[in-house]
Parts: structure tokens; C-alpha cells; sequence
């Protein structure tokens, strides 16, 4: 049986190594687990790696082991596996014989975690908004893989879902799935909308909000990787990064063992022709 080794991460790791569980010999290293000993360890066909990015460039997240320490870790011609390639780690991979994927690049990944990432926006706003999502006015911006399902989401419950995008032809996607929408590079017309919205969900990662563009106390939530409004608007800003993890971490842990099944049986595919 192959042995894998997850190093780092959070409870969607333990969940993984659960899921994969019947066909791999599955080790988690964790601050949650740290009976795992990386200096004594035996060589596993693949290492699996945090979502997240280094804090050092030089260290796995979550981990107090070198991306250095890889090459005792995994055989030669193993696979390690990463949601977040840093220079460090492909030198170290390169130089000993392993293979490196990059699973969040993974579309099928990309679309399930948007799937908890709205739910957990929505708990959110839930929670925070002094009325209720039937009737809001509901302002997303962007209409990517998260956008998509939240506002199927909050169309179902009720609310007034504004989709503020650039293309025409995801406005016209967005029109068809019930919204309404606004055209995010018209200033005129987007700055009406951030006037009356009562509730915010950024999904563009670069700023598209100013200091001044939103009405005071607005709850803005913020799933970008990068920082879509300026910090020092008055609005109430909410960063909810890495939901999948916090809210549903054994979805989340199935969603990334699925995924690296799916890898595994393509390059075995691949091998056999």
C-alpha cells in the first residue's frame, strides 16, 4: 500500500488522510497531531501540503519542518503535493527527483470549496445584518466560481442580488440566473449601487471599492485573496478567507482527497498508454 504524508494544514488535512484512508497508508503531521517525527521518518510516495502560503518561503505551513526536509521525507519519484508553490519548494523538488502539482490549480477544487466558501458567507451575513436576507439589497461583485453560487444562493432566499461584473457576457449569465447587474468599470453606475446596498460580498481581488464609495456601517464581506475596498472605508469589513476550512472542514478535507485521487488515477492513465 502507498504511503502518503499530510504536513501541515488544519482539520480539512485530518479529513483528507479519513477519506483516502482505505487505499493509502495515510500519516498526518499537524499542530493538532505531532506524533509524526520528520527527522525519523520513513519514505512516503506523497506528501501533501497546506492551501496556504508560507509564512518564511523557507517552511511548510502550520509545521515547523523545512520545505528542505522533503527530500528525507518522499522517495525519489514520489509527488508532493501543494496549494502553494514558492520557489523554495520547487528547488527542493526539482533537486531530489519529485514531482510537484499544484491541486488548488485543480478546476473541479476551484468550483466544490466555492460551495462552503458561500455558505459560510452567507452564515455570516446572517449573523451580522440587523435584517434579514429576504428582501435586502444584496451586492456582489465579480461572477466567478464563488459568485455563482452565492447568488443562486441568495436569489433562493429571497434576496434582491445585484452582480456588479466587466464582462458582458457574465452579466448576461447573471441576468438569466435572476439578478440584476451593473457594469463594475461604469463609476457612475457602480457607486449608485454601493449607495444601496445593505450587504457587500467581494469576490475581485484587487481593490474596487474607495474609502468614500459605500454608505457608513455597510457589512462588507470580504472572500478575495486580495483586498477589494479600501481599509479605511466605514464600512463594517468582514475578511472571510479559508471558509471551506473553518465551517465545513470535512467537505473541505473530502473536496482535496477527491482531488488528488483524481490526479493519481490520471497519471496512472497516462502511464499505462
Amino acid at each position: 500500500m502507498e504511503k502518503i504524508i499530510f504536513l501541515g494544514g488544519d482539520r480539512r488535512m485530518l479529513h483528507a488522510a479519513e477519506a483516502l484512508g482505505n487505499k493509502y497508508s495515510c500519516t498526518v503531521y499537524s499542530p493538532d497531531n505531532t506524533d509524526y517525527d520528520a527527522k525519523n521518518s520513513a519514505a512516503y510516495d506523497y506528501a501533501v501540503l497546506p492551501l496556504k502560503k508560507s509564512t518564511d518561503g523557507i517552511t511548510i505551513p502550520d509545521t515547523y519542518i523545512s520545505y528542505s526536509a522533503l527530500g528525507r521525507i518522499v522517495k525519489e519519484g514520489g509527488t508532493v503535493f501543494t496549494g502553494n508553490v514558492c520557489p523554495e519548494l520547487e528547488r527542493v523538488c526539482y533537486g531530489k527527483g519529485i514531482a510537484l502539482v499544484n491541486y488548488l490549480e485543480r478546476e473541479e477544487l476551484a468550483i466544490a470549496n466555492a460551495v462552503p466558501t458561500a455558505e459560510g458567507a452567507l452564515e455570516i451575513a446572517i449573523n451580522r445584518m440587523p435584517v434579514t436576507i429576504f428582501g435586502c439589497k444584496a451586492l456582489v461583485t465579480g461572477y466567478g466560481r464563488i459568485a455563482k453560487i452565492l447568488a443562486k444562493y441568495l436569489n433562493a432566499m429571497g434576496a434582491h442580488v445585484l452582480i456588479a461584473c466587466r464582462r458582458k457576457s457574465d452579466m448576461k449569465w447573471a441576468e438569466v440566473g435572476g439578478c440584476t447587474t451593473v457594469d463594475i468599470t461604469d463609476k457612475n453606475a457602480f457607486a449608485a449601487a454601493l449607495s444601496e446596498a445593505e450587504v457587500i460580498f467581494n469576490t475581485v481581488p484587487h481593490r474596487v471599492i474607495e474609502k468614500d464609495a459605500v454608505k457608513e456601517n455597510v457589512l462588507y464581506i470580504e472572500l478575495a485573496s486580495i483586498d477589494g475596498i479600501d481599509p479605511e472605508a466605514k464600512a463594517e469589513i468582514i475578511t472571510a478567507r479559508g471558509l471551506p476550512g473553518k465551517i465545513a472542514p470535512v467537505t473541505a478535507g473530502r473536496i482535496i482527497a477527491e482531488t488528488i485521487e483524481t490526479i493519481l488515477a490520471e497519471r496512472s492513465d497516462n502511464s499505462d498508454t
